[in-house]
């Protein structure tokens, strides 16, 4: 090795392999780690979905059911549903478990799923970068259950209402 001789150009991506393919030498890393496997539960889209089924079997109810009696039925469909979230809350974290995340939420925040969810995915995000498909999904329905709640059933009721008044004075 002399001065006169030019030195030779080695890329760096020729150093180790996968160098030049950050994806293939990611994986490639990441295939020795032992890590917790994807958080997607039944139990979890479960929680999401559940305010959309009491919303359903809330305007049910109402259009079974009159007066006081109604109340109380609401009531028992809100509570029920609330026990439905904890118990699918504890399957979700068994479910995890068997999954290998360390890090769980505690099954008594899905008295309100969407705090649930939330924490869930947090948890399942720091080890896995995946979780929080289930939480933003479960604010979506949210939305548009208290948007349905709050004014397309009133809105759908006095439309009814108004046109059975307008049937009456008319065939009347």
């Amino acid at each position: 090795m002399g001065d006169d001789e030019p030195a030779e150009y080695v890329p760096l991506s020729g150093l180790y392999a996968g160098a030049d393919d950050d994806a293939r030498a990611a994986v490639e890393c990441r295939d020795d780690v032992d890590r917790p496997r994807s958080p997607a539960t039944t139990e979890s889209w479960l929680i999401a979905l559940l305010p959309a089924g009491a919303l359903v079997a809330d305007v049910v109810v109402l259009s079974a059911v009159g007066g006081v009696l109604a109340i109380l039925a609401v009531v028992a469909v809100t509570v029920g549903a609330t026990v439905l979230a904890v118990e699918f809350a504890r399957g979700d974290q068994t479910r995890l478990a068997e999954l290998g995340h360390a890090a769980r939420s505690q099954p008594y925040l899905a008295v309100l799923p969407v705090v649930y969810l939330f924490a869930r995915g947090h948890h399942a995000y720091t080890q896995t970068f995946e979780g929080m498909r289930v939480a933003w999904a479960s604010l979506v329905v949210v939305i548009v259950v208290c948007y349905a709640a709050a004014v397309v059933i009133p809105a759908m009721s006095t439309i009814g209402e108004l046109l059975r008044q307008s049937r009456e004075y008319y065939s009347g």
